[in-house]
């Protein structure tokens, strides 16, 4: 679920995508960050989501995308 304190982080990470002609991770590097988010503490597989910085499953596939916890 979005939650409305949500919508500043994502409007600024859908712009820096957009800006960049709207790239999509490959396979892998969607992968590597999943794997890496489910190994997290911090992670809820309902609603798939971070508890920590709140990013929602749909960033993985972000090529320009970051962890903010710097995990990938």
């Amino acid at each position: 679920m979005f939650h409305v304190e949500q919508a500043p982080k994502a409007i600024k990470e859908g712009a820096k995508w957009i800006a960049a002609g709207a790239p999509l991770a490959d396979r892998v590097t969607v992968k590597v960050r999943r794997d890496t988010c489910e190994a997290c503490e911090h992670w809820r597989r309902e609603p798939d989501r971070c508890d920590k910085c709140k990013c929602l499953a749909a960033k993985l596939h972000l090529a320009t995308s970051t962890c903010p916890l710097k995990k990938w």
